[in-house]
């Protein structure tokens, strides 16, 4: 009865932390999408209202503190950063991604850099995958061989 009722709560554990897991991604991608409608909205708003000369200062000025400012934060997010994105593939956010940070001095930088560790984390697991799958089988086959030798 208490298995029971242990792989039960475990199950439900299980699916909540995926549906938050979930929500989490939901709320960080709308924030993304949020904060590309609001630099439309300036650069709309700076076309009908100010000076054609304004346009640059305040856009540079808007994308500063929407991108910059919490760059990093939105880069190190664990469910919805950049990490999270590579780990899961997902090439559309990334290329949102790329598209609002590409426009920043040097926005660019923090996002390589999270590649780069991605992928040296990543390579290097595959790198010891290897070295296991090797070690692991010359063990199989000393172990094989110990009755013969």
């Amino acid at each position: 009865m208490a298995v029971r009722e242990t792989g039960a709560l475990q199950a439900a554990k299980n699916k909540l932390e995926n549906q938050v897991e979930k929500l989490t991604w939901r709320l960080q991608l709308e924030k993304r999408m949020r904060s590309k409608e609001c630099l439309r909205k300036e650069r709309e708003r700076v076309s009908n209202y100010l000076h054609s000369s304004s346009e640059t200062k305040l856009l540079e000025k808007v994308q500063h503190e929407l991108l910059v400012t919490y760059a990093n934060r939105l880069l190190e997010k664990e469910h919805s950063g950049c990490r999270a994105l590579l780990r899961d593939d997902k090439v559309k956010d990334l290329s949102r991604m790329y598209r609002l940070y590409c426009k920043i001095p040097r926005g660019l930088e923090p996002v390589a850099n999270v590649f780069k560790q991605h992928v040296t984390a990543e390579g290097t697991a595959l790198v010891q995958q290897a070295e296991d799958a090797v070690s692991n089988y010359v063990n199989f086959v000393v172990v094989l061989l110990h009755p013969i030798l």
